[in-house]
């Protein structure tokens, strides 16, 4: 792309942008960590610090929103039918998951090195908004 098309004046004082780097910094597209996880729920009703089975889980009114799995790389996500789980393994594969372990439960595994925060948060989301309470959701949802 030339100067004349990309209309971005290049000087020797103004040396060409990292593109890449701006794309990532304005959409955020890199792979979350737990701690991503935990920045954002945290900021919910209700939500608190725990753990399950040994590992960093998050806490809603004592019930499990979400917690690490024991390799350290992937969330355990509750509250995500069978039939649903299913189509997120089928689409991104590399990212969602199950064990037989879950076979027979609503949960989903997601591969936090190869998933995105538009991926995950919505199942986040929704999980907490059945593990809160009635009050405490439309509190948050004031808020928004």
């Amino acid at each position: 792309m030339s100067e004349a098309t990309s209309g971005i004046a290049l000087t020797a004082d103004r040396p060409a942008p990292d593109i890449a780097a701006l794309i990532r910094a304005t959409f955020s597209w890199g792979t979350v960590t737990f701690d991503d996880i935990r920045t954002l729920a945290l900021t919910w009703p209700e939500v608190e610090d725990g753990t399950s089975y040994g590992t960093p889980a998050l806490k809603v009114r004592k019930k499990l929103l979400v917690r690490l799995r024991e390799d350290g790389d992937s969330l355990v996500m509750p509250g995500v039918p069978p039939d649903e789980r299913d189509m997120l393994v089928e689409r991104q594969p590399s990212v969602f998951y199950f064990t037989d372990h879950y076979r027979d439960y609503p949960t989903v595994l997601i591969r936090l090195s190869k998933a995105r925060r538009a991926s995950v948060e919505p199942l986040l989301r929704r999980h907490w908004r059945t593990l809160a309470s009635n009050k405490a959701v439309k509190e948050y949802d004031a808020t928004m």
